[in-house]
């Protein structure tokens, strides 16, 4: 055998284990659920709390009936989607935590009713919200539900179908800015292109969809709308007395609403990358980490700094007050990722997290069936994932034992790839990066691997000269934390239980040791840079060599969804000449002054 054959035999290999995803594997997964099923059955808090509230919401109940419709327009009938999303993906998580066929015959009902009926997410710009918040949603529903016997053998066929040629045609048309309202896509804010991102992502998995997948994190890194995290988090600013860098979010200016739920989408986008083996959480430098601190540190009413932030139609001059506060699912998640399964100090994050759990019913996150409004939020992260100090401390274990037994990448497994230090550093420097010589991030002296984490991070944040040593450091980590935190290092399907049995004190707001600030902190007037520039992201075009066939639950090709035809521009399409009524979901900031060139879809 030649050294080319061996060659070209290890380079198939490697491909092989490379494309292989993880099931589940979209916001929870295999070792989540058993986590989640320990502490049920041992009866402890915050889970039993949290599972009883979502139990008891309208969208978990057996006897829900589905409005399957064919057509929908979202400020019509919008509703009938996002009350049966949430029915669906409530029910499909009731039968995977506590068994009973009757839920997922429930859920499956639901998914089959709307993959028999539906034909169309609309015709106005606001069907890219559906294929997005919902097209998410129903991901992971069907994620749940993917081994379910019966789905398989009648209606996940269908099911499948829908999810491609609608849900995610829909989403990649967007992210693509095929669409005629994209004619100037920069005006669409963050939270439309993140939601379709988590949506394509989230498609993607459920289907085996490589080449999609790689789309989405391609266009992470390098895509020109505001969803790639260059622009999500358009500026780095500096906070005031530690000199930390924070990260202004987009959406900042608009209303803290919007801007809560972009932490939330990118918080989804990162996970489900995480537990299929790539770490965007560390991504340019832990942008997104210093978005949320910003934006907690700006809702537990503390001043920040803020660039002024101009597009087609919006120019903001400071953070705007409107929804200041927000209660918005997923800082359990980010709380985590960031302090308990790398060791990083976040201060705001954790502030926030405990000022959520205070201001919410019953002191747990909740979630999609419990949110009311148009559901775009799954949440439920008290239930899903929540960690105790028994479950860090085994995190702590495992990672100790894989830093000292493992010898880098095994091909068997997909290690967690940190992309801090890939050419992605280089979208980071679209603003100006203020660099500071505090100690911004520490970390308790427990684990060796997530002490790594912190000390490169803190070396990125204090001097350019260390940033090559700590980007090498902050990949090396990832690779060991993977094999201790990522479920692609635990494919078993029945993976280990908790070994604890003990059951903790009920928790209280300040479960994470520390009470959160008063709100009434009074807010000085906020500073404006009003002639900084702000350089564009490079662009990445998507994959151009497109297979003939792909391993989806259903024949279908790539080829379908990235090579369609334009479009016919209809009605709402076309550029309006005067500022519409704002709509009840995203209202036009009240200082814009229209230029009569452009149509508003915010």
């Amino acid at each position: 055998m030649t050294i080319f054959t061996l060659l070209l035999r290890f380079s198939f290999l490697l491909s092989a284990v490379s494309s292989a995803f993880v099931h589940p594997g979209l916001m929870i997964t295999s070792t989540d659920i058993s986590r989640i099923k320990t502490k049920l059955s041992e009866k402890k808090e915050p889970w039993t709390s949290s599972y009883a509230g979502l139990t008891g919401t309208y969208a978990s109940q057996l006897t829900y009936t589905n409005n399957a419709t064919s057509n929908l327009t979202r400020s019509v009938n919008g509703a009938l989607l996002w009350h049966d999303t949430a029915a669906a993906f409530s029910l499909a998580l009731r039968w995977t935590l506590e068994g009973g066929d009757q839920y997922a015959d429930a859920a499956v009902k639901i998914l089959t009713a709307w993959a028999d009926t539906l034909e169309s997410l609309g015709t106005d710009p606001d069907a890219y919200l559906n294929s997005g918040f919902q097209g998410f949603e129903l991901a992971n529903a069907g994620e749940l539900l993917r081994d379910y016997a019966p789905f398989v053998a009648n209606g996940q066929k269908a099911f499948t179908k829908m999810m491609v040629d609608i849900f995610l045609h829909d989403a990649v048309y967007f992210i693509e800015h095929k669409d005629p309202s994209e004619h100037v896509h920069n005006h669409f804010f963050a939270s439309w292109e993140l939601c379709n991102m988590a949506s394509a992502m989230a498609i993607a998995i459920l289907t085996d969809d490589q080449d999609t997948y790689d789309f989405v994190l391609n266009y992470w890194h390098t895509g020109d709308g505001n969803g790639a995290i260059a622009l999500a988090i358009s500026d780095i600013v500096e906070e005031p007395g530690t000199g930390k860098p924070l990260g202004q979010g987009q959406e900042v200016g608009r209303d803290q609403g919007h801007a809560s739920l972009d932490q939330d989408q990118q918080a989804n986008i990162a996970q489900m990358a995480w537990n299929q083996g790539t770490d965007l959480y560390a991504d340019s430098e832990y942008r997104m980490l210093r978005g949320a601190e910003y934006f907690a540190r700006f809702n537990l009413g503390y001043d920040v700094p803020f660039v002024r932030y101009t597009n087609v139609i919006a120019d903001y001059t400071e953070a705007s007050t409107d929804g200041r506060g927000a209660v918005r699912p997923g800082w359990e998640l980010l709380y985590k990722h960031y302090a308990q399964v790398k060791g990083m100090d976040v201060p705001w994050i954790k502030k926030y997290l405990n000022y959520t759990l205070a201001s919410s019913k019953g002191g747990y996150e909740g979630g999609i069936g419990s949110l009311g409004g148009n559901e775009d939020s799954l949440g439920w992260g008290s239930l899903l994932h929540h960690l105790d100090d028994e479950d860090v401390a085994a995190l702590t274990t495992q990672s100790a034992v894989s830093t000292s037994t493992s010898s880098g990448i095994a091909l068997s497994t997909k290690n967690h790839v940190s992309t801090s230090a890939s050419s992605s550093l280089a979208v980071a420097t679209k603003s100006s990066v203020i660099t500071s010589t505090s100690s911004s991030l520490t970390l308790p002296s427990t684990s060796s691997t997530s002490s790594a984490f912190a000390i490169a991070y803190t070396s990125l944040t204090s001097s350019a000269s260390n940033k090559a040593a700590a980007s090498a450091s902050l990949s090396a980590s990832s690779q060991a934390v993977s094999q201790a935190a990522s479920p692609v290092a635990f494919q078993s399907s029945s993976p280990p239980a908790s070994q604890s049995t003990s059951q903790p004190a009920s928790r209280s707001a300040s479960q994470y040791g520390e009470e959160h600030p008063s709100t009434s902190t009074t807010v000085s007037s906020l500073p404006s840079i009003a002639n900084q520039q702000t350089p564009t992201a490079s662009v990445s075009a998507a994959p151009s060599k497109l297979p003939t066939s792909h391993p989806t639950l259903i024949s279908t090709t790539l080829r379908t969804i990235f090579a369609r035809p334009t479009r016919k521009p209809t009605a709402s399409d076309i550029p309006v000449h005067v500022i519409p009524k704002p709509h009840h979901n995203h209202g036009i900031h009240k200082n814009l002054e229209h230029d009569g060139k452009h149509d508003f879809c915010t």
